[in-house]
């Protein structure tokens, strides 16, 4: 698929192969039984201009649309984007550099073309694709979140997974406060740039820049179902990155935030993949979600969370774990830090691995089951930082905590049974002795969401930055 001619060929250096044009791999998988003939899903994912065929004997689950990076081979994911970032905040008066505009004007090119598709090949099958599930991870998950603002009414829901960097100004200038610098997955808005971009967040085009590309500017029009996926140890992002948005953003929507994840989520997959599965199909038979609504107090420490519906619950689990970092260049100053793997040196919260990183397994996540009272009659779950051991004090850490809900899903299990077993089968035989077991059980049988987390006490280690002062420095 050729989705479109961004900038001209001028603006590419001359050994770009592309150069201005944008084309992608697009795989369109038609099951053998169709059950939605008027919805599909997009999962969007990139690569670079490696890829010239698929191999179609391959089984592919996932219709995806292959982003190919049309600049140059050594500006590539959040590089290319910081580099787009740095031509916009230098001359504001054309926007069409930002690289936002043509992931997300592809992405829709795809739903055109799948639509395309099947009034082309499908047509005898009565399909008529109306409405789309959008997802896609990291980049692709911002690309998502702006694709359901572009075509609302196409787009029945959208699943961005880990990102929640939205609003991002105001979240980058806590992830300052929580670590004294940036974090080492940012070093591509640091390094080979004219200036840093973290230098630059409060330049008065970087609030335009916002309103062009941020999510949040359009959160009027985001209002289909949403699943945002997160991961409590991403290394770009924050557990609770989400308290400078969540409440501004439109219903419905739900939240999943994986323990013991970090960035690439693969840790995470076979929590996160049932639950994606289950909401997308109970969207696309029209069904309820289970909802539960919750409250912070950030600065007691608590999250009263209260089911307003009901639906079975299977588990309510409890999940907390500590911070561990250490600014050995600010006298050991610790930090506000939950990623998995960060850059101290020594490695006070773990083990050092490859190329100077600290996994830092002294903030592994735990859980517990939480029980519930009953408040006016519903259902309700409390949990509160009083409830475990508190955090260490020399040196001072954090305690972070969220409640995790699993619910029946009483149209969903049945329909994955044969799927599971077929999957399973195709498993094995490509893996041989390395079969692992197969899909996870619950695979589309239950609603798995979470609450927002907290993090207790409520202070931070560093003061704010601004302008140059909040400089480059990683950890």
């Amino acid at each position: 698929m050729t989705s479109q001619r961004w900038l001209t060929d001028a603006d590419f250096t001359p050994d770009s192969k592309a150069k201005s044009i944008w084309w992608h791999v697009m795989i369109i998988v038609v099951p053998d039984q169709i059950r939605f003939k008027n919805n599909a899903s997009l999962y969007i994912t990139g690569t670079g201009m490696g890829v010239t065929q698929y191999n179609k004997s391959e089984d592919a689950i996932l219709a995806t649309v292959l982003a190919c990076n049309t600049l140059n081979i050594s500006r590539g994911e959040d590089a290319a984007i910081s580099f787009t970032w740095q031509h916009f905040l230098n001359d504001p008066t054309d926007p069409t550099w930002l690289l936002r505009f043509p992931m997300v004007k592809a992405s829709v090119r795809a739903l055109d073309t799948m639509t395309a598709f099947v009034n082309t090949y499908l047509a005898s099958t009565g399909c008529q694709l109306d409405y789309f599930l959008v997802a896609g991870a990291s980049k692709r998950g911002w690309t998502t979140w702006l694709v359901g603002a572009v075509d609302p009414v196409r787009v029945k829901a959208i699943i961005p997974i880990v990102l929640d960097a939205i609003n991002f100004v105001p979240v980058m200038h806590h992830t300052f406060r929580s670590y004294g610098g940036w974090s080492f997955a940012l070093k591509d808005y640091i390094e080979n740039l004219e200036k840093p971009i973290t230098s630059r967040f409060d330049d008065p085009n970087m609030i335009l820049l916002q309103q062009f590309v941020d999510p949040y500017y359009y959160r009027d029009r985001l209002t289909m179902p949403k699943l945002v996926v997160n991961a409590l140890m991403d290394e770009f992002q924050q557990p609770d990155d989400t308290h400078y948005w969540w409440k501004d953003m439109p219903e419905p929507k739900h939240f999943l935030i994986a323990p013991n994840a970090e960035h690439t989520i693969a840790t995470g997959v076979l929590m996160v993949v049932p639950a994606i599965g289950a909401f997308g199909l109970a969207n696309f038979l029209n069904k309820p979600v289970p909802t539960f609504s919750w409250e912070l107090d950030i600065v007691n420490g608590s999250i009263t969370a209260t089911v307003d519906n009901d639906m079975n619950i299977t588990d309510v689990n409890v999940w907390w774990a500590y911070s561990c970092g250490v600014n050995s260049w600010d006298n050991n100053m610790t930090r506000r830090d939950f990623r998995i793997v960060h850059m101290d040196n020594p490695c006070y919260c773990g083990n050092n691995v490859s190329k100077g990183y600290c996994a830092n397994l002294a903030a592994l996540w735990n859980k517990r089951t939480l029980q519930p009272i009953v408040v006016n009659g519903q259902r309700t779950y409390v949990a509160s930082h009083a409830d475990f051991d508190p955090p260490s004090v020399d040196p001072k850490r954090w305690i972070s905590f969220m409640i995790e809900f699993k619910f029946d899903n009483p149209y969903g299990l049945g329909l994955f049974k044969d799927v599971k077993e077929e999957v399973n089968k195709i498993i094995k035989k490509k893996l041989g002795n390395r079969y692992f077991g197969g899909l996870p059980e619950d695979l589309g049988g239950f609603f798995d969401f979470t609450t927002e987390v907290i993090i207790w006490p409520n202070e931070f280690p560093y003061e704010d930055c601004h302008g140059e002062e909040c400089g480059s420095r990683i950890v």
